[in-house]
């Protein structure tokens, strides 16, 4: 597969903001490979766990009874928007810099937040329908499809959290631990003939809202139908010192971040 770096590169570069300068597939290590499939994953990763921390906030939110300390949430992790209440749950709407419109939709189904289901519709921006339910494990599993400019995403994902406050803001940041899968599609380059990209988590992903990635190793398929190509590889994440161990062909890079 060497010899298609250049196109898997290339074609990349459509799902992250990598930018670099591609020399000679034969004389190449595969170190620039490994690096625009890391930084692709790593941009789909923080996508889900953002919309995760977002419900999270959502449920902490509508808790707060004091109405000072509502808005200064409200304000911090919404925009300044303005929350709704109505029968099937709650409406969130704020308004961008660029007086665009982002609005949070939550349906509730009349249950607390990891006791039954609720459903997350962000519209404005980048769309998103996120499901949060309770399973007999003691975890809450996490279904979200997304859209991201032309790329299509969708995750599995089951994952615990707790809200760690350690003094340096106002409130408590969140906290999770992530296993499941993401799946992203780009058909940008050939409706017929997509890329796929798949983040396969092998050991739990370890995220901070503050500090972000922490821990975790997960595996990474990239293919290009248009090609016939497919390459993989495997990164494991440190956070003390911030870095990320990436095995690709049997080459092995570090990354620090």
């Amino acid at each position: 597969m060497r010899k298609l770096f250049n196109i898997a590169i290339v074609l990349l570069l459509a799902l992250s903001s990598v930018s670099c300068v591609i020399s000679d597939a034969d004389s190449r290590s595969t170190e620039q490979l490994a690096h625009a499939l890391w930084h692709a994953s790593k941009t789909h990763i923080n996508i889900v766990s953002s919309a995760v921390e977002e419900a999270i906030h959502i449920a902490e939110l509508v808790k707060i009874e004091d109405d000072a300390l509502f808005d200064d949430y409200l304000s911090l992790y919404f925009q300044g928007a303005t929350l709704s209440e109505y029968d099937y749950g709650y409406s969130i709407t704020t308004l961008t810099g660029y007086n665009t419109k982002i609005s949070w939709t939550v349906t509730t189904n009349n249950c607390a937040f990891g006791e039954g289901e609720w459903v997350i519709k962000r519209s404005g921006g980048n769309y998103y329908e996120l499901t949060i339910s309770p399973c007999t494990c003691g975890k809450l599993v996490a279904e979200m499809t997304y859209y991201n400019e032309a790329q299509t995403g969708d995750a599995f994902m089951e994952f615990t959290y707790e809200l760690i406050d350690d003094g340096s803001a106002q409130f408590p940041g969140v906290e999770a631990t992530y296993g499941g899968i993401i799946e992203v599609v780009d058909p940008k380059e050939s409706a017929k003939s997509p890329l796929h990209l798949t983040i396969d988590i092998k050991q739990s992903l370890r995220i901070s809202e503050y500090y972000g990635l922490m821990g975790g190793e997960v595996d990474i398929e990239c293919i290009d139908e248009i090609y016939g190509s497919k390459d993989n590889i495997t990164a494991e994440i440190f956070y003390d010192p911030r870095r990320v161990n990436i095995e690709c062909y049997g080459e092995y890079w570090t990354l620090y971040e």
